[in-house]
């Protein structure tokens, strides 16, 4: 029977002073036997589990052929890509002896991973031009008809060199 820290206190309060274990049974409640097994104990938290060092994994040899399928499975229709029954099967006849809770538990975690990556990228690449709709909006409302047309030049040259950024020809320049 496991006790609460309070009831152990107790315990630990009455062994000094002088009183046997069928006395503090008494007093506490407790069987004989629970109050000898918590006299005897010295440290009463429970040990901490220790991690266990990961070693390789049988997968590890077709991690690379697997994420190179998933990410082709990309551009293919819905119904046309690999499950993790048929990467399972195709790596078999490659060699693979492991468990398929191994391969299902690694496709599942790429797929998700892919999932993030793919909203990431979205969310960053339209991201910008939701806010530039909102500030040309905004400014069309607080320019006059003049200062508005010396906004749009503007952003039009601000486009043109945004788009020769996403070429990578800032990095060639530099």
């Amino acid at each position: 029977m496991a006790l609460d820290i309070p009831q152990i206190d107790d315990m630990h309060r009455l062994w000094p002073e002088g009183r046997d274990v069928s006395e503090i049974a008494r007093m506490t409640s407790h069987d004989r036997k629970t109050v000898r097994e918590y006299r005897q104990m010295d440290v009463f938290s429970p040990e901490a589990p220790v991690p266990r060092a990961k070693g390789p994994s049988k997968l590890d040899p077709f991690k690379g052929w697997i994420d190179r399928t998933l990410e082709a499975d990309l551009h293919e229709w819905r119904k046309q890509r690999h499950i993790d029954t048929r990467i399972c099967g195709e790596i078999r006849e490659m060699g693979y002896e492991g468990r398929y809770s191994l391969v299902r538990c690694y496709v599942r975690e790429r797929k998700r991973a892919m999932r993030q990556a793919a909203a990431i990228q979205f969310a960053s690449k339209y991201s910008n031009v939701v806010v530039q709709l909102a500030v040309s909006m905004v400014l069309a409302r607080l320019l006059t008809p003049a200062e508005c047309g010396t906004m749009a030049i503007v952003s039009v040259f601000m486009s043109f060199f945004s788009l020769l950024s996403d070429m990578g020809l800032s990095a060639g320049v530099v």
